[in-house]
């Protein structure tokens, strides 16, 4: 993990020389609660993805819990243990980076989980890395491998709970899915992220969950989520 402080960094410029170490999670503390000045900061990552649920339809979705007569708005919006996850899995193209920036800790609970591709990999058996590389899964209306071989080696795409939620796997699917489960869980490290702490990460180099927190917290999280400028940008809602 590379870690800073704001008041030491040049701004663009340490995005920009992050961006040369994907395998590291990147965490920047006492980081300004400013909309503006975070979507300028985090600019070099890419294009912001907008969404219709988001803060004004723009980029920042705020990660907090919201509970309408009983129900969860969504799994993120709860204050269950989320499993590590990629985000969007179920875009055309998901997110290539997150950052999510903390404005207000859970005092209990609600500690990020991450686990690295690279890690994964070395711990798990050939032969379900050829599976995982070769089987499509079903990601609500996207079909595609949990592992994708790149130029410098894995990338992953992974949401059993969207797996699940979309399509009825088999026992045998599922016994390979508690196989990869067991992997991620023993090496998953945990980061208790403090207020005005942000942190970035390259979203197919690191699956990412969180540990569940009372219902009553006040905890708040605002995610960005970023596509290379490389490939075009689409609007999911």
């Amino acid at each position: 993990m590379i870690k800073d402080d704001y008041h030491t960094i040049k701004d663009t410029e340490f995005v920009i020389q992050c961006k040369a170490t994907p395998n590291q999670i990147i965490l920047i503390e006492n980081f300004p609660n400013n909309d503006q000045l975070l979507d300028t900061f985090l600019a070099p990552l890419g294009t912001p993805i907008q969404e219709s649920r988001n803060q004004d339809e723009g980029s920042i979705f705020q990660v907090t819990v919201q509970n309408i007569k009983g129900c969860f708005t969504s799994y993120a919006t709860s204050n269950l243990f989320f499993p590590v996850h990629t985000d969007g899995s179920d875009f055309k193209i998901p997110p290539a980076y997150v950052a999510m920036y903390c404005v207000k800790p859970s005092q209990e609970g609600g500690e990020s989980l991450f686990i690295s591709l690279p890690d994964l990999i070395t711990h798990l058996p050939e032969e379900l890395i050829d599976i995982l590389s070769t089987k499509m899964w079903t990601f609500n209306t996207v079909k595609r491998t949990i592992l994708s071989q790149t130029a410098t080696g894995f990338s992953i795409c992974y949401n059993r709970l969207i797996m699940e939620s979309y399509s009825e796997l088999t026992k045998q699917e599922l016994d390979l899915l508690d196989q990869l489960d067991r992997v991620c869980e023993a090496h998953t490290f945990c980061v208790k992220l403090k207020e005005n702490d942000l942190i970035i990460f390259r979203n197919d180099l690191f699956l990412h969950g969180r540990t569940g927190f009372p219902l009553n917290s006040n905890r708040l999280l605002k995610r960005i989520r970023f596509r290379e400028n490389t490939l075009l940008s689409e609007r999911n809602s």
